[in-house]
């Protein structure tokens, strides 16, 4: 708000002296256009912005760029894992659903019903892995093998390691199983940032049985009568 000061200096009429006030109002800025509000997890923070807003002012010739509106951004929300983000000024690493706020610091404008913010959900998905169970051999009789499984897919030099819950392979094989071929299947497998496939075939092995080896000796002493 400012006031204007209107003085008339004495001559030909009386000196008068009088003021009025007016206000310049904030211009309000709608259609916000967001970027990287969704994306998968890479093991660094990734954060968003806004790209465009309607509502910027553009008369006699005088353009404010986005830039002028001194946008900064908050976030806050959740991890999968429950672990809460509040406040932060850094965007978040880990997947989760989040809320990234942009807050104005220029005072000629404004967000709808003249707000200083404008939200909009944010979200980190998880990194879908790729799960194989190794194929294994075994004699019959044996005892069963260690199984193992395969995992492909990390990000940012990751591996293994940092999985809350590694996939298990098992099969039904037993001492007594035939000579021939049994499933390895897989299962199980959990993390905040990684997802793991619904197993299938596709994700299975095969355990091969062999034949076992038979040892014949003769007993070169025996000797008979001829009768």
């Amino acid at each position: 708000s400012y006031i204007v000061t209107i003085f008339v200096p004495a001559g030909n009429y009386e000196e008068i002296t009088g003021s009025v006030a007016f206000t310049i109002g904030q211009r309000e800025l709608t259609d916000v256009q967001w970027s990287g509000l969704t994306g998968s997890y890479t093991g660094s923070a990734r954060a968003a912005s806004v790209t465009g807003v309607t509502g910027l002012a553009t008369e006699n010739g005088f353009s404010d760029a986005l830039q002028s509106l001194g946008l900064q951004f908050t976030y806050s929300g959740a991890a999968f894992d429950g672990t809460a983000y509040g406040e932060n000024s850094a965007a978040p690493v880990n997947a989760g659903n989040y809320t990234v706020t942009a807050v104005l610091n220029n005072a000629n404008y404004c967000f709808a019903e003249g707000g200083d913010t404008v939200s909009a959900e944010y979200t980190v998905s998880k990194v879908m892995l790729t799960v194989k169970a190794d194929d294994a051999k075994v004699t019959y009789g044996g005892d069963a093998p260690v199984y193992t499984v395969t995992i492909t897919g990390f990000v940012n030099g990751e591996d293994e390691g940092v999985l809350d819950e590694l996939p298990a392979a098992t099969s039904a094989y037993t001492k007594q199983t035939g000579v021939g071929s049994v499933t390895i299947t897989v299962s199980g497998g959990s993390d905040n940032n990684y997802a793991f496939p619904v197993y299938s075939e596709d994700n299975y092995a095969a355990l091969t049985v062999k034949a076992a080896g038979l040892t014949i000796s003769v007993n070169e002493s025996v000797s008979r009568t001829y009768d």
